[in-house]
């Protein structure tokens, strides 16, 4: 069976996602840490910085992720878009410095709470607002 795209195009086609990531976010790792009463909380470590493409997530995006998902609605703030050969896990979170070429003032946190869902050219997430106060 002959591939349907030819791995120049596919090159091609990455190379064009990845010049439409305009955003920037820092990539934070989950570690756990034991507390007083031997209870492990989790903290997260500065990681990579990644070119990205954040976007508020709509109703029909919402439900889109239920479909590839086994049906669950997730509560969820927004995608990102990421560079496929990103290694990012479900327990990262997402710092946003810039959205639309615009350094943040007010820099936002949040967790993954769907994905990653690898395709070809490229994987998004779905994300959540962080309200713990980090």
């Amino acid at each position: 069976m002959a591939n349907l795209i030819t791995e120049r195009t596919l090159t091609r086609m990455r190379a064009a996602y990845a010049d439409g990531l305009m955003d920037t976010c820092i990539q934070e790792e989950r570690t756990e840490n034991s507390g007083d009463q031997g209870y492990d909380y989790p903290t997260y470590a500065d990681g990579s910085t990644l070119n990205c493409l954040y976007r508020p997530a709509n109703t029909k995006e919402r439900m889109g992720w239920s479909s590839s998902v086994g049906g669950q609605i997730f509560d969820m703030d927004a995608i990102a878009y990421l560079p496929r050969a990103t290694a990012v896990s479900n327990t990262d979170r997402l710092r946003f410095t810039k959205i639309h070429g615009d350094t943040q003032s007010t820099v936002r946190t949040y967790e993954i709470v769907a994905g990653p869902v690898v395709d070809q050219v490229l994987q998004k997430v779905a994300l959540k607002l962080v309200t713990d106060g980090s």
